[in-house]
């Protein structure tokens, strides 16, 4: 088996001052769906209120064709699926970020709709694992990310150069 793919990829950026927003797409041809092709949406947007603090956007569609172990890898305890469709998901981002000489940190908020999201599922304890279109799965979370220079904030004479911290909330 073998399959092509070819994608045409287009983006336009625009500066106004302290706001960039940029909007791209992506049109795409599998040869493992037969005469479609796809266009794939992007839009991003920050707003800069200074040096240190942003606010920032984004929406965009995206796929994921199943890959050849999905669709053929089999053994013993493993069944793989060659009717799988394509993965399908729209996702929302937002968020803020700070940095300075001795910090960087962020928060930001996401929802990803995700539609025939393939994985290895188990129907009952003597079935074999086999691969699987899940009607959907979607996902809503919070993220926060810290870094601090100790670098910066200590000098050159000391083991560690930063310390980062990190905690994300998922829902799905």
């Amino acid at each position: 088996d073998s399959r092509s793919n070819i994608s045409l990829f287009a983006e336009q950026n625009f500066i106004f001052n302290k706001l960039t927003v940029s909007i791209g797409a992506l049109l795409n041809h599998n040869t493992a769906i037969t005469n479609k092709y796809k266009l794939y949406p992007a839009i991003n947007s920050s707003y800069r209120f200074n040096d240190n603090y942003s606010i920032y956007g984004s929406w965009n569609k995206a796929t994921r064709m199943p890959t050849f172990t999905d669709l053929y890898y089999t053994t013993a305890t493993h069944k793989g699926n060659t009717n799988l469709k394509p993965e399908m998901s729209e996702s929302f981002d937002i968020g803020m970020k700070f940095r300075n000489e001795y910090l960087s940190a962020g928060i930001s908020g996401f929802f990803m709709k995700g539609r025939n999201m393939i994985d290895w599922i188990k129907p009952d304890l003597e079935s074999l694992w086999e691969s699987s279109n899940h009607s959907k799965i979607d996902k809503l979370g919070v993220e926060f990310a810290a870094n601090i220079s100790l670098e910066a904030l200590l000098g050159d004479n000391q083991p560690f150069k930063s310390a980062n911290i990190g905690y994300m909330h998922l829902k799905q």
